[in-house]
C-alpha cells in the first residue's frame, strides 16, 4: 500500500511528492520495531518526552514551519 501511495504522491506531485520510493524503503526498513520487549533496559535509558507530547510538539513544530 505504501509503495502504491508513492507513486500516486510522485504523479500528482512530480518532483515535490513526500511520500517516495526511498521513503517507503526506510519506513519499512526490517531494523524498525514497535514492540516493548524491544525497548532499552530503564538503566541504559529512559525517555524524558512521552510520545504523545513528542507526537504534538512535532506536528506543532512542522505546521509552524509549513512542512505541513
Amino acid at each position: 500500500m505504501l509503495l502504491l501511495g508513492a507513486l500516486l504522491d510522485m504523479m500528482l506531485r512530480r518532483r515535490k511528492a513526500r511520500l517516495t520510493f526511498d521513503r517507503v524503503g526506510y519506513l519499512t526498513h526490517l531494523d524498525w520495531v514497535c514492540s516493548p520487549r524491544a525497548a532499552p533496559p530503564a538503566d541504559v535509558w529512559v525517555p524524558r518526552i512521552a510520545t504523545r507530547e513528542g507526537f504534538a510538539a512535532t506536528a506543532s513544530w512542522y505546521r509552524g514551519a509549513r512542512w505541513i
